[in-house]
């Protein structure tokens, strides 16, 4: 599977501990679901153009979306109950923002403009 707007190591890179059962598929799969909801969010998708350096929204809220489902995936046996809660909060505050700013036109439109 291919990816677009971010990685499996980016989203491995956000926690120090993650399930090593957790397959770099599965992962994968988580992040092509968070494009998908960018995506409708924006109304529009940028994979044929994307450049991580041009659209760090797009990548964060895309890595930041997998991470939730990461943490999720295991989140009393390897990040035990009070760390990952946290870390599931900080990402879904982080995520909240993200989608909040991508659902404005004036963004999408700002965007566009960056893949010129």
């Amino acid at each position: 599977m291919a990816t677009t707007y971010t990685t499996v190591q980016k989203v491995k890179d956000e926690l120090e501990n993650y399930d090593s059962s957790l397959t770099d598929d599965q992962i994968e799969n988580f992040i092509l679901n968070a494009e998908g909801l960018i995506d409708a969010t924006m109304g529009k998708s940028f994979k044929d153009i994307f450049s991580s350096s041009k659209h760090r929204l797009i990548e964060r809220c895309a890595t930041k979306l997998a991470l939730i489902d990461v943490i999720k995936w295991d989140l009393q046996n390897q990040f035990g109950s009070s760390i990952g809660s946290i870390q599931l909060d900080l990402a879904r505050e982080d995520v909240n923002r993200c989608l909040s700013l991508l659902a404005d036109p004036k963004v999408v439109k700002f965007l566009e403009g960056e893949t010129k």
